[in-house]
């Protein structure tokens, strides 16, 4: 079987849930000798597929950063070369990696993952009705969602019949073994814990303005900062605006293992913020 992933998750998204879901779903494709798969993606930022997967098994070029003023000009050619290379790996598969409407497909079976549905469900709570996936669901031949919830709510939003659906729970890397680098974590004191991306959608600032205002929290909790790649100069300004050195460590995590082996949930209060 020949499977071919597109462009569209490993352009978006430099870290993040979605891009390690097929990561580890094609790091696992050397177990099984039929399966010769692509990753189209003529640019690219994910550091994940940079890293971890065979560069032959990659049409595309890694970009460090994305440069001002050129996002249409490079979306739009990686449109075009997912198009033309497409029929040139002559696929039996395509798993289009997040709600991709450009999608040349012809005959070949499509797959989409759906993991929620939390922008239709927010606009329904604010009185409008929004159907960003519509497109792509339609062109879809089966659908995978992570949950039995996501599948109720897209039969619901979307009218999608249920014998065009599959749900597969997702899982982890399990790489417990990995070298702890974060021994000199000071874990007796309590911590609040930050976890995800810190983009401006993500309200990390809010969160930060939210935590400065105690002083209490400041002196007598440290910050953890799980995922969502280094600190960039902008964080640390705000972070140094909300926050002054001697009330509060802050340490960043990129690996979940590394975090669950030195820390006790006993002594932790978690953030996900959307």
């Amino acid at each position: 079987m020949r499977i071919i992933y597109d462009y569209k998750i490993f352009w978006s998204q430099k870290y993040g849930g979605i891009s390690r879901y097929f990561i580890n779903i094609i790091k696992n494709f050397h177990k099984n000798k039929n399966i010769d798969y692509k990753i189209i993606a003529p640019f690219y930022q994910n550091s994940y597929l940079n890293y971890e997967i065979d560069k032959k098994k990659i049409f595309g070029l890694y970009m460090k950063k994305k440069i001002p003023k050129t996002l249409f000009l490079f979306k739009q050619f990686n449109k075009f070369f997912f198009k033309y290379s497409v029929h040139n790996f002559k696929p039996n598969l395509i798993h289009s990696t997040y709600y991709n409407e450009n999608i040349n497909k012809k005959k070949i079976p499509l797959i989409v993952t759906v993991y929620d549905l939390i922008h239709e469900k927010l606009a329904k709570e604010k009185g409008y009705e929004i159907f960003p996936k519509y497109k792509s669901l339609m062109m879809a031949d089966h659908v995978i969602c992570i949950s039995k919830k996501t599948k109720e709510d897209l039969i619901k939003f979307y009218n999608i019949s249920e014998n065009k659906i599959s749900v597969i729970y997702l899982g982890s890397d399990h790489a417990l073994s990995s070298p702890n680098k974060y021994e000199g974590l000071n874990q007796d004191k309590p911590y609040i814990l930050y976890v995800g991306s810190r983009e401006k959608y993500k309200n990390f600032q809010f969160f930060l303005e939210g935590y400065s205002l105690s002083d209490r929290l400041k002196m007598d909790f440290n910050l953890v900062l799980f995922g969502g790649g280094k600190l960039s100069n902008k964080e640390r300004k705000i972070i140094s605006d909300f926050i002054t050195p001697h009330h509060s460590n802050i340490f960043i995590f990129s690996m979940f293992p590394l975090m669950i082996k030195n820390m006790s949930c006993k002594n932790c209060c978690c953030f996900g913020c959307s």
